[in-house]
């Protein structure tokens, strides 16, 4: 009895989660509304920082390098990085999400490793308990 104990308390524990994480969501988009009307009246007002109840608020400016359109690719960016002496930030790389789904699909498939990934890389392997409706 104790496992189906266990269960019952893991599926409540997972679906208070799922709840909260809806409501967090939902407070999260309402306080992105909020934020856009605060930081309007920051900028009509030609206000700096303002202090309410022992915090200071402002508005913080994010710069981020963005793709130029869709139709450019990782490597366009890379070429034009080391075009501009900027080698040091295109490093050769990988993605580790799309490495563990290749490694994945081989295991599933009963395929080895290469051996030349074999000798960089080991799996990694846990165990997570799902559940799913009826």
């Amino acid at each position: 009895m104790e496992l189906v104990e266990l269960i019952k308390r893991w599926q409540g524990l997972k679906d208070t989660a799922k709840e909260h994480e809806e409501a967090r969501k939902e407070a999260n988009k309402e306080a992105d509304l909020v934020a856009s009307a605060v930081i309007g009246l920051f900028l009509d007002e030609g206000i700096e920082n303002i202090a309410v109840e022992g915090r200071t608020y402002y508005i913080g400016d994010d710069i981020k390098a963005v793709k130029l359109n869709d139709e450019i690719d990782r490597d366009q960016i890379v070429d034009a990085l080391i075009a501009s002496d900027l080698e040091h930030m295109a490093p050769r790389g990988f993605n580790w999400n799309s490495l563990s789904a290749f490694v994945r699909d081989l295991k599933r498939e009963g395929e080895p490793i290469p051996d030349a990934l074999a000798a960089v890389i080991k799996l990694s392997e846990a165990h997570r308990l799902g559940s799913r409706t009826k």
